[in-house]
């Protein structure tokens, strides 16, 4: 049993801080009463107590929309987020190139924040190699560069490779990925160090986008940590082939746990959940795929659409029908229409209340927003990208034209209208610290949120997310004793918290 004592605790209804004691028993909160009341109320058999007078709790940190395996990736790839120029990606990638043998991946290059935005060519790369194959994937993960090796692998559809350049879009990219993987153990092994980042940022838990060619590594390396995280898996598989791993997340045993017999099953991993399946509908806007309803300000292009409306609205029936989450992904204004739309058909089809969710959602205007209250969708948005992108004369700017990027993502909107939201990173960098910036100060003034709505929308938000219904993200009795101290007001937006100790499940992970 944990007593915190003199803490300043957050009030998700009241989205203010009081002064408040808080007990844990387990892995729940018992209790949270006044420090006058806790004196008397609280047993003196609490074996641990935690001064956190002067400081700040709050729920646990939510990533609603996260990538694990990409974080636990950049360990074994060539991190390119500090290059500024294709030339310094050569560099960077042919040292990396002389550590190791195989397959050469760089990721997370950023020409956006390049004084010269000339981004890296199949030329530059077959420099590096042309005998192993060279991938460089820039941060939204919808367009790469990859060798004339690499190249000569790929069986993705025509439309996505432009073999003189190197430049490979959408289906390509997720290809060229899968053809470069390290090995299932290293991958494996590298799960537990990035569930240690995640805790340091305070982040207690994740909505995992799980890709069915690592879905073993994933699995086994989440199980075999020692750090626990508390994960609602979203499969990228078609619908189909859901139960085939579902059935084996549902039975996926806690580290320790006793072996498998004939006449009892392993227990399940308390805190692994699969809720249902993630879909793509459009790209990205740093790609120039995000689907739109006019052309780019800077390129003669719409986007494209990845899914036909009917095929979509099939899946998402069925998904209703078997009470399943469905994500999609849609970030352009064109793509949110037509997903919209095949959510509010697919609701009146299928009958009840769904749980369908919006990822991303960046355009949104009002007869979008219109179309998703209609269909009782939910929307998971990114803040750390108007913190990244959306500043004046910034890549939101550049790709959309001043009349559009007055429009990008619009928080306040959603909140006025109680769409269901919750905020996540997409891992472009996670931490929700830094996306709060975003949300409360977005360049757009008439989009921002407050402070306390902000914090509300990475930790309550994200559990209250309709097929996501966990008793955690609130400090209250009953609840998961998933909590992050802060030596600061996160409220106050002058100041920079920073993360002091981390509990997940009632066990202290951070600091280690």
């Amino acid at each position: 049993m944990t007593r915190i004592i003199g803490a300043q605790v957050f009030n998700s209804s009241t989205r203010a801080f009081a002064a408040r004691d808080v007990l844990v028993d387990g892995d729940r909160i018992t209790d949270v009463v006044s420090p006058r009341r806790a004196h008397c109320e609280m047993p003196e058999s609490a074996r641990l107590v935690v001064d956190a007078t002067g400081r700040y709790l709050v729920p646990g940190f939510v990533d609603a929309h996260f990538h694990l395996l990409a974080l636990a990736l950049r360990r074994l790839r060539c991190n390119l987020s500090a290059a500024d120029g294709a030339d310094d990606v050569y560099h960077r990638i042919r040292e990396f190139a002389t550590r190791g043998e195989g397959a050469v991946v760089g990721v997370e290059w950023d020409e956006s924040r390049w004084a010269k935005p000339d981004v890296p060519t199949r030329a530059g790369l077959d420099a590096v190699s042309t005998s192993r194959p060279v991938l460089v994937r820039r941060i939204c993960c919808h367009v790469g560069v990859a060798n004339r090796v690499l190249l000569d692998r790929l069986t993705a559809p025509a439309r996505c490779v432009d073999r003189e350049s190197g430049r490979i879009v959408e289906q390509a990219v997720a290809e060229a990925t899968r053809l470069t993987a390290p090995r299932p153990e290293r991958i494996q092994a590298a799960v537990e160090p990035a569930i240690g980042e995640l805790h340091a940022l305070g982040i207690t838990g994740i909505h995992d986008i799980v890709e069915g060619a690592n879905f073993d590594a994933w699995l086994g390396g989440l199980c075999g940590s020692r750090l626990p995280l508390r994960v609602d898996a979203l499969l990228h598989v078609a619908f189909e082939h859901y139960d085939h791993y579902a059935d084996r997340i549902a039975t996926a045993a806690t580290p320790g746990a006793a072996a498998s017999t004939a006449d009892r099953p392993a227990p399940a991993h308390p805190l692994i959940h699969v809720r249902g399946i993630k879909m793509f509908s459009d790209g990205s806007l740093g790609a120039h795929t995000a689907a739109l309803c006019a052309p780019y300000a800077d390129r003669d292009t719409t986007g494209e659409l990845l899914l036909e409306p009917d095929a979509l609205r099939e899946t998402l029936v069925a998904c209703a029908r078997r009470e399943r989450v469905c994500a999609v992904h849609a970030i352009g204004d064109r793509a949110i229409a037509v997903v919209a739309k095949a959510m509010r058909d697919a609701r009146e089809q299928s009958g009840g209340h769904p749980a369908f969710r919006i990822e991303h959602a960046e355009l949104p205007g009002p007869s979008q927003l219109d179309e998703i209250e209609a269909a009782g969708a939910a929307l998971v948005m990114q803040p750390n990208f108007v913190r990244n992108w959306a500043a004046e004369g910034g890549l939101y700017q550049t790709r959309l034209g001043r009349r559009r990027w007055l429009t990008n993502n619009p928080f306040r909107a959603v909140m006025d209208r109680n769409i269901p939201l919750a905020f996540s990173s997409d891992g472009m960098p996670p931490g929700p610290l830094f996306g709060m910036g975003g949300a409360t100060g977005h360049p757009v003034a008439a989009h921002a949120l407050s402070p306390g709505e902000a914090l509300g929308a990475y930790t309550a938000g994200a559990w209250g997310l309709p097929g996501h219904r966990q008793r955690a993200g609130k400090i209250e009795g009953g609840m998961a004793a998933d909590l992050v101290l802060l030596a600061g007001n996160p409220l106050d937006g002058a100041a920079s918290p920073r993360v002091e100790a981390v509990w997940v499940a009632g066990k202290a992970v951070f600091p280690g």
